[in-house]
């Protein structure tokens, strides 16, 4: 099954990364079994396993060594937001 996509640009890494609009139930499972009950570790793992990094996939490793915590901070509103966003990056939502 595929979701659709959109592309957020990370303002400080500049990283352009594809989130889906969705992902499976198997995913969230498999990110609480990686995560043993720690909520940082859940998080950064459904990440990892749903979105695209510059075009690619990326270790959590990597995620953690090439995005800042401002950025991945953002990143995790963009994911398990509603997808009302600032994209423009104006500081505002999109109404």
């Amino acid at each position: 099954m595929s979701f659709p996509t959109r592309e957020h640009t990370l303002p400080r890494s500049k990283v352009v990364v594809t989130i889906p609009s969705d992902w499976l139930v198997s995913d969230t499972q498999a990110s609480q079994r990686y995560g043993k009950g720690d909520v940082v570790k859940t998080q950064v793992s459904l990440v990892q396993r749903v979105c695209l990094f510059n075009g690619e996939k990326w270790s959590i490793s990597d995620i953690e060594a090439k995005i800042t915590g401002k950025d991945y901070t953002e990143l995790l509103g963009e994911v398990y937001g509603d997808g009302d966003g600032d994209d423009d990056g104006d500081g505002e939502g999109n109404d």
